[in-house]
C-alpha cells in the first residue's frame, strides 16, 4: 500500500459559519399540473461525517491492521502466537495468523477509505467561498495542523517523526492555493509573456506523479542506465514541454488579461505544489491539485457531481488505488449547500483525537 495514502484524510472546515442558501428544484412529478419539488438533500455536517467515517475505516486498516501485519510478518504466525498470548492470555485465535485473509481484509478497509479525502476537499472549497474570514480559517486549519502532528506520528510511525506531515497541511496548502489565485487578477498584463513557464512548471510536477510515466522512465533506464537524478530532471523537463505546448493551443486567441489572469492562478497552484512536495504532506502535490480542480469546477459553475467526478479522477490518475473515490460523488450530489448540525470543532478535533485512541489500541494490542 502505497504510503502516500496511509492517513488520507482529514477534516476541513467545509461548509462555512454563514447558513448558505438550501437549492430548489422544479421537477415535473406530474405531468398534468407541474408541481414544484423542495429538494432537501443532505448538508455539509452530513457530508463530513460520511467522510469522517470513511476516514477511520481507512485508519484501522493503515494505522492497526497492517502494523499488526508487519508485526505478523517480523515474527511469524508462531512467534506472535507466543508474545500474544503472553501479553494477553486466550487472546489469540485462528485467523490472526492468516495473512492473506488480513491483507483482504486491510485492503478492503482502504478501499472504503478512498471517499473521504474527495469529500474532505470539496468542503474545504465551500468553505472558503462562505466563510467570513479565510485569514481566521487558515489559521484554524494550521493550529489543528500542528496539534495532530505528534498523533499522526505515533499511528503512523510510532514516533516522533517529521519525515511526513498529516494532511491537515495540505489542505491548508490548498486553502492558500485558492487565497493567491483570487488574486491572480491583479497580475500584471505585461506578465502575460512569461504565462506558459507556470504551466509548464505544474505538468513537469505532475509528470513526476503520474503512474505511467513509469514507462517512461524505463525507458530511459535501459538507455543510459541508473542514473536517479538525470531521469527524474529529463521527465520533468518532458512534462515541461508537453505543459507548455497544451497551453498555448488551450489559449490561443485569449486576450492580456486573461493570460496574466492565467499566469496568476498557474503559478500559485506550482508555489503550493512544490510546498506539498517539500513538506511531505500526505497526498502531496496530488492532494493540493485536486483541490485546485475542484475549485475550478465551482468558479466556472459545474455542478457539485462533475466537481467530484473530476477531482476523483484527478486522484485516481494519480493513483490508482483511487478507484473507489469516485463513489464520493454520490452523496456530494445531494449536498444541498446548508451548514447542517453546528459541530465545527468536533470534527476539528476528532482528527487528532482518533488518532491518539488507535495508537493506544496498537499499543495495548501489540506494545508498539
Amino acid at each position: 500500500m502505497d504510503d502516500q495514502n496511509r492517513s488520507d484524510i482529514t477534516l476541513s472546515d467545509t461548509v462555512n459559519e454563514d447558513s448558505l442558501i438550501s437549492d430548489t428544484v422544479n421537477a415535473d412529478n406530474n405531468a398534468s399540473n407541474g408541481s414544484t419539488v423542495t429538494f432537501k438533500g443532505i448538508p455539509g455536517s452530513t457530508l463530513k461525517i460520511i467522510a469522517i467515517v470513511s476516514m477511520f475505516i481507512d485508519h484501522i486498516g493503515a494505522a492497526i491492521l497492517e502494523k499488526y501485519l508487519d508485526f505478523l510478518g517480523n515474527n511469524g504466525a508462531d512467534g506472535a502466537r507466543v508474545i500474544l498470548d503472553d501479553r494477553h492470555p486466550g487472546f489469540w485465535m485462528d485467523f490472526m495468523g492468516n495473512e492473506s485473509l488480513l491483507w483482504g481484509i486491510d485492503y478492503a478497509l482502504r478501499l472504503i477509505g478512498r471517499l473521504a479525502f474527495p469529500i474532505f476537499c470539496f468542503l474545504l472549497v465551500e468553505g472558503f467561498f462562505h466563510t467570513r474570514n479565510v485569514k481566521k480559517y487558515a489559521l484554524r486549519l494550521l493550529i489543528f495542523a500542528l496539534i495532530s502532528d505528534f498523533p499522526f506520528d505515533l499511528a503512523f510511525d510510532g514516533r516522533l517523526s517529521y519525515e511526513y506531515q498529516n494532511v491537515f497541511f495540505t489542505l491548508l496548502l490548498g486553502l492558500l492555493f485558492m487565497m493567491f489565485a483570487e488574486l491572480s487578477k491583479n497580475t500584471p498584463e505585461k506578465l502575460s509573456a512569461f504565462d506558459f513557464i507556470p504551466a509548464g512548471l505544474v505538468c513537469g510536477m505532475i509528470a513526476l506523479n503520474f503512474p505511467l510515466m513509469g514507462f517512461f522512465q524505463c525507458a530511459l533506464f535501459n538507455l543510459i542506465g541508473n542514473k536517479e537524478k538525470v531521469i527524474l530532471a529529463i521527465t520533468f523537463v518532458f512534462g515541461f514541454v508537453i505543459g507548455s505546448i497544451l497551453y498555448f493551443c488551450i489559449t490561443a486567441g485569449w486576450d492580456k488579461e486573461r493570460r496574466a489572469s492565467a499566469f496568476g492562478v498557474l503559478l500559485s497552484l506550482f508555489a503550493t505544489m512544490f510546498a506539498a512536495e517539500v513538506l511531505n504532506t500526505d497526498y502531496g502535490c496530488v492532494g493540493v491539485l485536486t483541490i485546485a480542480v475542484i475549485w475550478l469546477c465551482r468558479k466556472s459553475g459545474k455542478t457539485n457531481k462533475a466537481a467530484a467526478l473530476l477531482g476523483s479522477l484527478t486522484l485516481f490518475l494519480m493513483n490508482f488505488v483511487e478507484c473507489t473515490s469516485f463513489l464520493c460523488a454520490i452523496p456530494i450530489t445531494r449536498y444541498n449547500g446548508e451548514r447542517g448540525l453546528k459541530m465545527k470543532y468536533f470534527f476539528y478535533a476528532f482528527y487528532p483525537v482518533h488518532l491518539l485512541l488507535l495508537f493506544l489500541l496498537r499499543y495495548y494490542i501489540i506494545g508498539f
